[in-house]
């Protein structure tokens, strides 16, 4: 299904990530559309108020409701990601207070158990937080997957920065500064 406009405008780039699960991006911002018949399926605590066409999940917060309302078709850093926003961010329980329960709650051990087998595989990495360019290339800060200890590196070109959503920093070498401890 070609998606033609969306809550952000007209999109830049579509990609089906599952027949009724569909994200899109757009110069401003973006999200996922979820189909009305694969809406109904959701656990309620992850539902959105859907309407004919289906129901947008924007890409900041609600994304993290539809990765964990249908995990099957995530990887493992993405359900890592959503648990982490739902369960350690006061942000996230806040806005979300029903779908906080259900994955504190024996419907989301299933959730709990593939992010601590990320955490086990992965825990040495670094996930990206924020950038900024420079007369050099991009800054960036990033956050490691085990405990959350930060670090920031300069100068780095655009495939580097942009190229993957999970980093191993010893290949930036000299340029990674680790925060005190």
């Amino acid at each position: 299904m070609q998606i033609t406009s969306s809550p952000w405008g007209k999109p830049q780039t579509q990609h089906e990530i599952t027949p009724g699960i569909t994200q899109v991006s757009t110069a401003s911002h973006g999200g996922i559309l979820v189909s009305p018949e694969l809406f109904t399926t959701m656990p309620s605590c992850f539902q959105l108020l859907c309407s004919i066409e289906g129901t947008w999940y924007e890409e900041d917060c609600e994304i993290n409701l539809v990765v964990l309302a249908f995990p099957g078709h995530f990887p493992d850093a993405s359900i890592w990601a959503a648990l982490n926003f739902l369960s350690n961010s006061r942000f996230g329980r806040d806005l979300f207070p029903s779908a906080a329960e259900y994955i504190d709650g024996p419907a989301g051990e299933s959730l709990r158990q593939r992010r601590q087998s990320f955490i086990d595989a992965c825990g040495h990495l670094y996930t990206r937080g924020s950038i900024s360019s420079s007369k050099n290339g991009w800054n960036a800060s990033f956050s490691r997957i085990r405990d959350g200890s930060t670090a920031s590196v300069s100068d780095l070109q655009t495939d580097e920065v942009f190229g993957s959503s999970i980093f191993d920093l010893t290949r930036f070498g000299a340029r990674v500064k680790h925060a005190p401890a």
